[in-house]
């Protein structure tokens, strides 16, 4: 991440949309935040659909997708990285 205190400028809708339609469950209980979301789409875009992003490229889409700047597309969002 490039900011030390990193804060995703949702709106109150917006975080319950995302939190309901896109994060995935975790071991523990928990759904997904943004940032495991993001790095799981960036993971498997690597390993999934073989895209071979330098690490260059990987922070600056974390960067654009993290302050919702772009994103991919809905379907991604909850399907790549999972099985």
């Amino acid at each position: 991440m490039t900011d030390a205190n990193p804060v995703t400028p949702w709106s109150s809708v917006g975080y319950l949309v995302y939190k309901r339609t896109y994060a995935r469950p975790l071991a523990d209980n928990r759904t997904e935040e943004w940032e495991d979301t993001i790095n799981r789409i960036i993971t498997a875009a690597d390993k999934q659909l073989g895209v071979g992003f330098t690490k260059d490229e990987e922070q600056r889409l974390f960067d654009y997708m993290f302050h919702l700047k772009g994103t991919v597309a809905g379907r991604f969002l909850w399907q790549l990285g999972t099985s």
